[in-house]
């Protein structure tokens, strides 16, 4: 980055493009949404940092160039990680509709789902593992007697 891009971080201008951001997001990322196991929801992370779309328009960014991202997604679009966000996100979704959806065929409610999660991700970090949404699915849905392996 130029000297006069890291200026232009540091000016009125881009704090007034930043807020405006920070006011359309809501302070939560745009990129991404993020399953919490412990309570079974969906929710969007804390916004950490506005990322341009595009550099075109540099010192005169219309709202639509940039986004409102939160650390991991900054950390995947900043090239510092290698894991997507929203990679992740979408493997909860799948993992959490194929719990809804067998759980339910076999008369398992969603209060059951969220307490399985609950344990296994606690099984989890009791083995020092931070587990991938299909191995937390996988690991709870042998709790319910979903299925017999994962």
């Amino acid at each position: 980055m130029s000297l006069d891009y890291q200026a232009y971080l540091a000016s009125r201008e881009w704090a007034v493009r930043k807020r405006a951001v920070r006011e359309r997001a809501d302070g939560q990322c745009e990129r991404c949404r993020f399953l919490q196991p412990e309570t079974g929801t969906v929710y969007f992370k804390p916004m950490y940092a506005v990322h341009h779309l595009t550099y075109a328009h540099i010192g005169n960014e219309p709202l639509e160039d940039l986004q409102a991202v939160c650390r991991e997604c900054h950390d995947f679009l900043s090239a510092v990680a290698d894991q997507d966000p929203i990679q992740d996100a979408r493997d909860a979704q799948i993992a959490g509709a194929i719990l809804a959806f067998v759980g339910e065929k076999k008369g398992v409610d969603a209060e059951q789902i969220i307490a399985a999660l609950q344990v296994a991700l606690a099984a989890f970090r009791s083995e020092g593992q931070e587990p991938s949404n299909y191995a937390l699915a996988g690991r709870a849905g042998v709790a319910l007697g979903l299925w017999e392996t994962y």
